[in-house]
């Protein structure tokens, strides 16, 4: 589940960079592991560079909202 965990934040991670390279302004992000917005809004020793990572571009992007989705409608 670890490495799971990871591809998803890492995938996280590079739409909110592409995101802020391209201004995409107004921002939604959605997300079909409902675990990742638990780790966003929280901390986890193991992920904690890549969660820095989200929450700050986040914040330059200016805190759009996270929401989940299931897998079949993302």
């Amino acid at each position: 589940m670890a490495n799971n965990m990871k591809a998803e934040l890492i995938a996280l991670l590079q739409g909110i960079r592409i995101a802020l390279e391209r201004g995409l302004v107004p921002l939604e992000v959605n997300v079909d592991c409902k675990e990742i917005i638990t780790l966003i809004q929280g901390e986890h020793p193991t992920y904690e560079n890549i969660l820095t990572d989200c929450r700050d571009l986040l914040q330059i992007l200016g805190n759009p909202p996270i929401h989940h989705d299931f897998r079949e409608t993302n």
